[in-house]
């Protein structure tokens, strides 16, 4: 539905339509969706903060996969790179 370059041409609308894409496949239940556009998000995004939801539900899907130590690490990054840290 989408034109090929919309993350370039349509950057808000992208960010916002993916995020809702993701959110969507995750309360549906369907893990691999959102996971799937969650990284998609993460790789276009232009800014940290732009990515912030999707690694928010990034997590929240490594978890409800029951990958513990892939959740910790990816939670763990994120507050590196806000400047924070925990043991």
């Amino acid at each position: 539905l989408m034109p090929t370059d919309h993350w370039k041409n349509h950057y808000d609308f992208s960010l916002k339509s993916y995020l809702l894409l993701a959110k969507s496949a995750y309360s549906c239940g369907d893990l691999e969706k959102a996971y799937a556009v969650s990284q998609e998000i993460l790789n276009q995004a232009h800014c940290f903060s732009d990515k912030l939801d999707a690694y928010h539900l990034v997590v929240l899907i490594l978890y409800d996969k029951e990958k513990e130590e892939e959740a910790y690490m990816a939670t763990h990054d994120v507050l590196l790179q806000l400047g924070e840290s925990i043991p």
